[in-house]
């Protein structure tokens, strides 16, 4: 077999030596490993996102090298960290650092038998099983076992039974053979009864959905919308281009009263079904939606605490815009196609009317691979732009994951620049 493919992050040195030293002062540190390496750039503006929801201040050892970050926080124990891991869309492990180094084969760190034992002794644990999470190679099972074995005998702890069906806790042994350097990490955590949020993405899958459209959002990436929109179970959530709710119904998943709209009333109703037979379809509270133009917001100033949606980007669908200028809403009359700068102003408009102090407006924004920076984006009096990570879509464009937190009331909005870079998006991917 081949070696594997090695992607150099020359800061992993300096991390282990930060994270030994930490050890060295009894600093818990924690580390998270994270699957889906094609949405990395999210990995971490949804963890911090998700802290903050959860009042947590997490300190990370940075860069972040994918697929595994470390970080310390004060506020953290085992209980909490795994209520953290679990909501976040992307996280496969997690645990609390015991060793660390660049290869399995080096000594363990001098207290990891007394962080163990005292993990075990605080939680009165009598169970455990071995989770090994072995990135660019495989090992086999013997193998992971003889490399517990001889942490176990170098270090001097004493874990409980082995139960592979319902442990109460876990060791684990993370080696990442991808990355250059290497870096090996043993640590533990508390076995939980909670389902994680990325388990539960997959009773959403599009596939199984009876309602869809050409532009359906998929339901990882609407998770991962909602986390940095910090909503929680109650809120009011609203997406101004809901099309077949897709992002509303992620929503509900997670608790909230979802409230939405769209101009095109044949995505709204479908000829055989309609967004009710999706929302049935899961047991999910229905949406409220209305047939209205985004001009023409319907919503009172100052009740919503998260605007989340997918606006047209004029590539596969266009954005409209209703042709009478009237205050009443007759949408009997034609609708002309309007420019995608238009479009995201007046979604800025909207939002910054329409949300509660200190909710979130989060939207994805197209734009060309390798141009942007944030005068690109709108300003808007009393919002903020808290992060824009970018998921790239072709070798000529992709699209950015723009937030805002909306922190005093505000009049004016606008564009830093007469041309951005979005507003000929269709040139860009050769489409005109």
């Amino acid at each position: 077999m081949p070696p594997p493919r090695r992607y150099s992050h020359p800061e992993i040195s300096e991390h282990i030596v930060k994270i030994n030293q930490a050890l060295d002062e009894s600093i818990p540190v924690y580390f998270i490993t994270f699957g889906g390496l094609e949405l990395e750039h999210f990995h971490i503006p949804e963890l911090l996102a998700v802290s903050n929801l959860q009042q947590h201040k997490i300190n990370l050892f940075e860069p972040y090298s994918a697929p595994i970050c470390y970080f310390t926080c004060s506020s953290l124990n085992q209980t909490t960290l795994t209520t953290l891991c679990n909501a976040l869309s992307q996280c496969q492990y997690f645990g609390q650092i015991a060793s660390i180094s660049h290869s399995i084969e080096d000594q363990p760190h001098k207290f990891t038998g007394q962080l163990i034992n005292n993990f075990y002794a605080a939680h009165n644990l009598s169970t455990f099983s071995m989770q090994a999470n072995i990135i660019g190679d495989v090992f086999q099972h013997q193998t992971k076992l003889d490399h517990l074995s001889r942490i176990q005998s170098i270090s001097l702890f004493s874990p409980p039974k082995a139960n592979l069906n319902n442990p109460e806790t876990h060791l684990q042994l993370m080696y990442d053979l991808s990355s250059e350097p290497t870096r090996f990490i043993f640590g533990f955590n508390l076995n939980s009864t909670q389902t994680p949020i990325r388990k539960k993405l997959q009773q959403l899958d599009l596939p199984k959905r009876c309602y869809l459209g050409t532009t359906s959002m998929d339901n990882e990436l609407a998770t991962i919308m909602l986390n940095l929109a910090q909503i929680r179970p109650g809120d009011f959530v609203m997406d101004p281009f809901c099309g077949t709710c897709s992002i509303l119904m992620s929503a509900s998943q997670m608790g909230c009263y979802c409230v939405g709209s769209d101009l095109d009333i044949k995505v709204l109703r479908g000829k055989e079904t309609t967004y009710v037979d999706g929302f049935t379809q899961y047991g999910m509270n229905y949406a409220d939606l209305s047939w209205s133009d985004i001009h023409k917001p319907w919503t009172k100033d100052g009740t919503i605490d998260a605007v989340v949606c997918d606006p047209p980007y004029n590539i596969r669908a266009g954005a409209k815009i209703t042709e009478k200028d009237s205050k009443e809403n007759n949408f009997g009359v034609g609708c002309k196609q309007q420019g995608a700068k238009g479009l995201y102003l007046q979604l800025i408009k909207m939002a910054s009317k329409a949300l509660k102090i200190g909710g979130r407006l989060v939207f994805w924004l197209p734009v060309p691979y390798t141009e942007f920076d944030e005068t690109d984006i709108m300003w808007c009096d009393g919002m903020r732009v808290e992060c824009y990570p970018l998921q790239v879509l072709s070798s000529k464009y992709g699209r950015r994951l723009v937030c805002y937190v909306k922190e005093a009331e505000g009049e004016n909005c606008g564009y830093h620049k007469e041309q951005v870079i979005f507003d000929n998006i269709r040139e860009v991917v050769g489409m005109q």
